[in-house]
């Protein structure tokens, strides 16, 4: 035998199917399959994959499963393996269970059958451009790759379930048209390369009709969705990616359909970058509970495809910018940072559902990877909101709590209205109260994060005030609170009188060492709670402002009028000669003020 072929002798105890002579005559086509396998080479029957059989393209798969297993001595194959190009293969191809040591390339054929890999050992299986029926790959062990690539279609499933491949699972280019039931599985898979279900080149797109689902599989490089076209649910739960995951500028055609398809990522570890950006379509939910990613590269646009976006208990550990391939480009694209975006993104489901549903971790886990990163305003803006929302949440429970008890019924010995005016009461202490500080709370110092807007609102409120008591001063509001000066008022200060259209606070006859009226002071010291500066003390708006009227219209309305600071309609120098309202006269040195109030 030349040298490299595998030289199996002929064996008359074989199993069926094992030798040469139990195929008979072979076809044209087979008899150059099996010389090509004798000098390790291509059997090429024509570029593409056929459309009909013909005598020199029909092969059973019966006999290229014989070549794979080796051959026998009168038909030995070369180390290079079974390698067969635009071939018609007939009833499939049985490896199941077989050990096959030596490639398998069957490129561009139409195979009319199931590929059974079920259970087997191989080197490397490649079905690159082929049309097949589907591949069943649970739990075989392959050293090297499975290419399903570069035009591959499939009318069923392709499973590769507790599988164990030690290369990559290459589906760029191909067509995974099982629409009914999973398109590929590869459920509690171990895969020690990339899974490739797209690429950022043209023409690497794939198309999907069915689920994807790798349920708890291990995946020891990337998985690659760029560009594909998603009709069902893609599962990922549980499943182990050792780099990356690329979910970029795949296209999930919903919209119109009976049901949307959903992204389950749940307790998904991905150990790299995970890149959502440029979905399209629409899609039911995404659902990452208890997912974990080294870094998020995201934009906002995808995530609004989704009407829902369940992130409870997602952890990342940070925002990341990242180049990924556009064509022959790579464009650098920066995850959004911005608070407004991020509350966005948790805010993303029904007001309804965020209320009755609320979870505190991902604005937790939010806030922290913002200040992790530097972005502490924009961390401080997500505090808020989770206050805002947590309140909502808080003010749902309790009304739910007390509705029921609107209308109890009420004991016997007891009456109906009291029972009510009771759980109104407790639902008032309980639940409104409550919930009118903490709105007040965050309008005011936006729940502990805004600790400024007090000072801001203080001098705001100080300002507007002064400028009141400014107006109020120069209409001859403010008075003194001291009651000498209205006990002495025929002498120094009856200039200053209301009454005789004068205006304590600017008054030149009052004592230097009285405290002279300034309304930002004045503002001021009613504002500071611990801090006297004397203004509140001897200062006071009066109760009653007295009318400026003539000398014949206050003797008309004497009797009517109060009397304020000087007598309305008498002499003010017979004031202080006459006694007061008690019957007695005020001494000097006397108050007969209160502050605050008039002098009548």
């Amino acid at each position: 035998m030349p040298n490299g072929h595998q030289n199996v002798a002929p064996d008359p105890a074989a199993p069926d199917g094992r030798r040469l002579a139990d195929f008979g005559a072979l076809s044209p086509a087979e008899q150059t399959l099996v010389a090509e396998c004798r000098r390790g080479q291509p059997a090429i029957f024509r570029p593409d994959r056929p459309d009909v059989p013909t005598p020199d393209n029909r092969l059973r798969g019966a006999l290229v499963r014989f070549l794979a297993l080796g051959g026998d001595g009168a038909a030995p194959v070369h180390e290079n393996g079974v390698d067969v190009r635009g071939a018609w293969i007939d009833d499939g191809i049985d490896l199941r269970a077989c050990t096959v040591s030596v490639p398998l390339r069957l490129a561009a054929c139409r195979i009319v059958g199931l590929v059974d890999l079920g259970g087997s050992e191989l080197r490397e299986i490649k079905l690159d451009g082929s049309s097949v029926w589907g591949v069943d790959g649970d739990y075989l062990k392959c050293r090297g790759s499975i290419h399903l690539s570069k035009g591959f279609v499939a009318t069923r499933t392709c499973s590769f379930d507790g599988a164990s491949i030690g290369g990559n699972l290459n589906c760029r280019g191909g067509q995974l048209l099982q629409a009914q039931q999973p398109a590929l599985s590869g459920k509690g898979a171990e895969i020690k390369g990339d899974v490739y279900l797209g690429g950022g080149v043209a023409g690497e797109e794939v198309n999907v009709a069915g689920e994807v689902t790798f349920t708890g599989a291990r995946i020891g490089g990337s998985v690659d969705f760029t560009g594909s076209t998603f009709a069902k649910n893609i599962w990922f739960v549980g499943a182990e990616v050792s780099a990356d995951f690329f979910l970029v500028r795949a296209n999930f055609p919903g919209a119109g359909l009976a049901r949307r398809s959903e992204l389950i990522l749940s307790r998904m570890d991905v150990s790299g970058r995970f890149c959502v950006r440029g979905l399209t379509g629409s899609v039911a939910e995404i659902l990452l509970r208890g997912a974990h990613a080294f870094a998020v590269v995201d934009d906002a646009a995808s995530w609004d495809i989704a009407g829902r976006v369940l992130i409870d208990g997602f952890t990342y550990d940070r925002f990341l910018e990242t180049g990924l391939p556009a064509g022959d480009d790579w464009i650098l694209h920066v995850a959004p940072t911005d608070a407004a975006m991020r509350i966005r993104w948790i805010e993303h489901n029904a007001q309804r559902e965020r209320v009755e549903n609320f979870r505190p971790q991902p604005w937790e886990q939010l806030g922290k990877v913002l200040r992790d990163g530097g972005y502490q305003e924009a961390a401080r803006e997500v505090a808020i909101a989770r206050q805002r929302w947590q309140g909502r949440a808080r003010a749902a429970q309790q009304r739910a709590q007390f509705q029921p008890r609107v209308h109890p019924p009420a004991p016997a010995a007891v009456p109906n209205g009291f029972v009510q005016i009771f759980y109104c009461l407790q639902y008032l202490l309980g639940a409104l109260i409550p919930r009118v500080f903490q709105g007040m709370l965050g309008v005011f110092a936006g729940y502990g994060y805004r600790p400024l807007r007090i000072f801001y609102g203080t001098i705001l409120v100080w300002f507007a005030c002064a400028l009141f008591f400014r107006v109020a001063a120069n209409n001859g509001v403010m008075a003194p609170t001291d009651g000498r000066f209205y006990t002495d008022a025929t002498s120094r200060f009856a200039e200053c009188q209301p009454a005789a259209s004068g205006n304590w606070t600017q008054c030149n006859a009052l004592p230097n060492e009285y405290t002279r009226f300034s309304p930002w002071l004045y503002s001021l010291d009613l504002i500071l709670p611990l801090v006297g500066l004397q203004q509140k003390k001897d200062w006071a708006p009066m109760k009653t402002r007295p009318c400026r009227v003539g000398r014949t219209t206050r003797r008309a309305l004497a009797p009517r009028l109060p009397r304020l600071g000087g007598d309305v309609g008498r002499d003010p120098a017979r004031v202080d000669r006459e006694p007061a309202a008690g019957g007695d006269r005020l001494g000097p040195g006397e108050k007969g003020l209160t502050r605050g109030s008039s002098p009548d």
